[in-house]
Order: C-alpha cells, then structure tokens, then sequence
C-alpha cells in the first residue's frame, strides 16, 4: 500500500526513516511532502527488477499529486533506529523527472536491501521486504547535518553543524567540505568556526538550526544526527537518528553527511 508521509506510524510498516519523518511532520515541522510504498508492495513483486504493473499507476498518481523532481529513497525496518542507522548500506535515487525513472528507482532500492554488505551489517543472511520513501525535492541554498551532541567527544553541550552551500553534491561527491560551526546547545554562542566553503549559512539561519536541533532532541528524548536543508528563511527537516557512532577521543570529527546526495543532480548513490 502507499501512505502519506504524515501518516507514516509503524516502521514495520514504513521503515525507519519514513517513521521518524512521519513523526516530525506530525510535530509541526517542515519536512518535504511525500509518501511511503510500503514493505507490502514489494512482497508482491515476483523479482526486485521491476514494480508489479498492478502498481504503477498508483506509484505515478502519487508523484504527480507532491510534483516532480522527487527523490526516490530506501527506508529499511531496521534503519535509523537506536541500535543502528545502516547509514551508507541503502540506495538513493535523486531528481527523478518521470514515472519510468521513479519505477527503476524503486527496484533499486529494494535490490540494496539484499545485497551483501546490506545482510552482514544487519547480521542476517536472509532477504527482508524494503519500504521505499519518494519526497519532493528541495531547492537547498545551503544543506547539511547536524549533531546535538558532539560526534568526536560525546559532549552533549556542544552540537556541531555542517553546512555546504546549494544542493550539496559537491560534498558527497568528496569536491568540497563542509564548513563546521561548534556552539553552545544552551547560550546559542559559537564556539568554533572551520570554514572550507566560502559561503556559510548566515548567522541567523545558524542559530535557527540550533533551536531545531534541539527541539528534535526534545521530541525523540536522544541525541540527534540531523539532516537538513535551507531555502530562503525555511528550515526543512530530511532525517533524525539516533547518534549511533562510537565517540573518538581525540581528532577532527569526519563529515558523516549522507544527505546532500539527496539533492545531487540526476544520480544515484550509496546513502543512508
């Protein structure tokens, strides 16, 4: 079956990522419109080559209501969940223009969640039914993720943002990286700034993601790694999970967006 992302509920039913957006949307966030094909569909499919005919018209009726370019991406049972976030084990499919090219993107999604890298990082061998999660596209000025708590130290009064500017693309494809701002999760102060992009988020858009992560932190009672994206004065929110990383020591805390690949131009690429 097909459920509008606000009503995604059961991530039995919808997958992890689609549960948690579901639930943000339904907090009074800004999340793109979309909706969830459900683990149900594809147990109908006779292979993960194609989308049964029986569902594709539905499938387009469904794009065409939230309007292209959509973002076609897996959201596993297990994922962004509190034991992991199968970050990286999945497939996204971005900036699809036609039904065609949203029906192969979903067969790809499906086929991710059998392949081998998939299975150990689950600790199963078996194949599972993939929910799959097609959201309209957002014309970012500037994306990122954040972390409401400090992804190297552990230190949950500092949260750390990572910005790029426009779509991101450049980022995931390894081009450029994010310029990083460390604050202070409770005065809002800047504690550090790397800048390696040239053209940051202004401080007022700073300051906003701020108040967002927080109010994430709030409603999910965990620390947070938060994907997002900026438009103008409007925040829209991508994904929250559970900071599932192990903390480091010492060193400088690798860029662990998977986000912007969302927004990349006509692509698919290997994201959580």
């Amino acid at each position: 079956m097909l459920v509008d992302l606000s009503e995604a509920v059961d991530a039995a039913e919808v997958g992890g990522k689609a549960a948690n957006l579901g639930r943000i949307k339904r907090a009074g966030f800004d999340v793109p419109d979309g909706f969830v094909i459900t683990a149900a569909v594809h147990a109908t499919a006779d292979t993960d080559v194609t989308v049964p005919p029986s569902w594709r018209g539905r499938i387009g009726d469904a794009v065409a209501r939230i309007g292209p370019p959509v973002a076609v991406r897996s959201t596993g049972v297990d994922e962004d969940g509190g034991a992991a976030s199968f970050a990286g084990q999945f497939r996204s499919y971005l900036s699809l223009q036609t039904t065609d090219q949203v029906m192969d993107a979903v067969a790809g999604c499906w086929r991710s969640g059998s392949t081998r890298s998939a299975r150990e990082y689950r600790g199963d061998t078996a194949d599972t039914f993939m929910p799959v999660l097609v959201q309209r596209m957002v014309p970012a000025d500037h994306a990122g993720v954040m972390f409401t708590q400090d992804p190297v130290t552990g230190d949950p009064s500092q949260l750390v943002v990572e910005a790029v500017a426009g779509l991101g693309d450049a980022l995931c494809d390894g081009r450029v990286d994010p310029d990083r701002f460390h604050l202070d999760k409770i005065t809002g102060a800047v504690r550090s700034v790397t800048r390696a992009t040239g053209s940051s988020p202004t401080s007022s858009t700073v300051l906003r993601l701020r108040d967002l992560a927080i109010a994430l932190e709030r409603l999910f009672g965990s620390p947070q790694d938060i994907e997002w994206a900026a438009v103008g004065e409007q925040i829209w929110v991508l994904q929250s999970r559970p900071i599932t990383v192990n903390t480091r020591p010492t060193g400088v805390a690798s860029s662990l967006i998977d986000m912007p690949a969302v927004f990349a131009p006509q692509r698919s690429t290997d994201v959580g």
